[in-house]
């Protein structure tokens, strides 16, 4: 059953090395944020999701994690993330921070004792073949780097092994079902670390690939299980505590027991098709001005989804995230407003990138940083001001390049800058009840340059197109938000090319 407290909140996101350098070494750290709290406050979001604060060797931003139960010492220590904790609380902040719950660093000390060829406690915590050349071509197997007689499974990168929750569907005699004793230890862990933290102070938990625990099972079956054990003991404790998951399917997500499930740029989807298509297949994305993708099929399969979802939980839709490129690298001008327009108005839980509220660019042809690769770009430091390195740290050299184009200090002092743009449609979103919760319906048009849909008493009308839109509309009480132009008379709005408005109808 949904919390419905959740429903009204709106989350950023902070990529900790590059938010706000506070000693000068060129990475962001705790302290950093905590002289940003204000800020972030000042946007009307109700928190933020921290990405990996853990204990590692970044090979892999941070998502490689060698010890769960202490910082980095790159980001400050244990007690300077209390005071983060005790700084947002003391401005009703949320904090969310990232449960890396499938793998760990190759040089986490649970690790180090399951490659250990004597057997002991941690042996079965990470999958292993039984030598170290049965590598099963269906799953990615790292060989020969260990004394234990075998080979370990990865889930992401060759430093990152995956733990062991089992397997769904058992074809090797190395394999363990997710319901074998022996699996229990990695699933009362991963509970541990839940509650140490949940025990601390924070808020509660983005998982990161909360969908990748067991293996071999295609339909999730086994994972939706293996959540639901978690949360049977976690809530018990924790009623209130908050879950997202990294999964993009609201379905098997709500079945696991998740508050919300990002809507993420994969393939085949409303969002990519709304903001992330280039030449593709399926044409360029919907809010591109010669936009050409045909949102029909995603978006009733979006539509149902929420409905079917609606009592047990919340889609969340990004700007961006650490993992996806900015959506300046997509869109442009009017499109970007039009952009944020669309997605904090849609149901569910909006989350903000930092930096996006701003419009920072994607750096393109980064060289890679930390395995960050083509994320690389997105990575770059907070743009503060006009300073040194735009006031983000007084560094020489910061671990990323500070890209020069934009500030929060430029786009403070024009109020039609996309910085006044989000705020405004975050105050409106938390104002206006007809926003919240997962009422949704959409008005399927013939003209596929339209998007309009219902929010209880709202209407939402989007055109992207750079033609005016002459649109029939009935019982309008009143003009709620304008992004761009329009004329309205009793029966017709004319809504002017590249524009979108919210209407207030009588009725629903």
């Amino acid at each position: 059953m949904k919390q419905k407290w959740l429903e009204d909140l709106v989350f950023y996101e902070i990529y900790p090395n590059s938010y706000m350098d506070s000693n000068n070494d060129g990475y962001g750290d705790f302290k950093g944020i905590i002289s940003k709290l204000d800020y972030i406050a000042s946007l009307h979001v109700d928190g933020f999701w921290l990405n990996p604060h853990y204990d590692s060797p970044f090979m892999d931003g941070g998502y490689d994690v060698r010890d769960y139960f202490k910082p980095s010492p790159r980001f400050g220590t244990e007690d300077e993330f209390k005071e983060l904790i005790k700084q947002m609380h003391d401005r009703n902040l949320k904090l969310i921070i990232d449960l890396v719950a499938g793998h760990t660093s190759d040089q986490n000390p649970i690790f180090l004792l399951s490659a250990k060829p004597e057997r002991n406690e941690y042996s079965d915590m990470f999958v292993w073949t039984n030598d170290p050349w049965n590598a099963p071509y269906e799953y990615r197997f790292m060989q020969g780097k260990a004394d234990r007689n075998g080979a370990y499974m990865v889930n992401f990168f060759a430093t990152q092994p995956a733990l062991n929750y089992g397997f769904k569907d058992i074809k090797y005699d190395f394999q363990m079902s997710y319901k074998d004793k022996r699996v229990v230890k990695t699933r009362k862990y991963l509970i541990s670390v839940i509650m140490y933290y949940l025990e601390m102070g924070v808020d509660g938990f983005r998982v990161d690939m909360a969908d990748s625990l067991v293996k071999g099972d295609d339909n999730k079956e086994a994972t939706i299980w293996l959540w639901n054990q978690i949360f049977k003991e976690v809530r018990a404790k924790f009623p209130k505590a908050i879950f997202v998951s990294e999964w993009n399917n609201l379905d098997r997500s709500m079945a696991s027991g998740f508050d919300m499930d990002f809507a993420l740029n994969h393939w085949n989807s409303f969002y990519n098709g709304l903001c992330r298509y280039e030449e593709t297949k399926k044409g360029k994305s919907f809010l591109r001005a010669n936009g050409t993708y045909d949102y029909t099929k995603d978006l009733k399969e979006l539509e149902e989804r929420i409905k079917r979802n609606k009592n047990k939980g919340y889609i969340s839709f990004i700007s961006c995230n650490h993992d996806t490129p900015r959506p300046t690298r997509f869109l442009k001008g009017r499109e970007l407003f039009l952009f944020y327009t669309t997605i904090l108005t849609l149901p569910g839980v909006p989350f903000i990138y930092y930096g996006d509220e701003i419009g920072m660019d994607y750096q393109e042809n980064l060289n890679s940083v930390e395995c960050g690769f083509g994320r690389t770009g997105t990575r770059t430091p907070m743009q503060w001001d006009n300073s040194k390195n735009q006031g983000f740290s007084q560094a020489e050299k910061t671990f990323l390049p500070v890209d020069y184009k934009t500030s929060l200090e430029d786009v403070s002092k024009d109020e039609n800058s996309i910085y006044y743009h989000i705020k405004k449609l975050i105050d409106l979103r938390h104002q206006e009840a007809s926003l919240k919760g997962n009422n949704f319906k959409v008005i399927y048009q013939n003209d596929k340059r339209l998007l309009m849909y219902q929010r209880n008493d709202l209407l939402v009308i989007i055109n992207p197109d750079k033609k005016i839109k002459n649109i029939d509309v009935k019982n309008v009480k009143e003009v709620i938000f304008i992004d761009g132009d329009y004329k309205l008379n009793d029966t017709t709005l004319s809504l002017k090319g590249q524009s979108g408005i919210i209407l207030r109808c009588h009725g629903k």
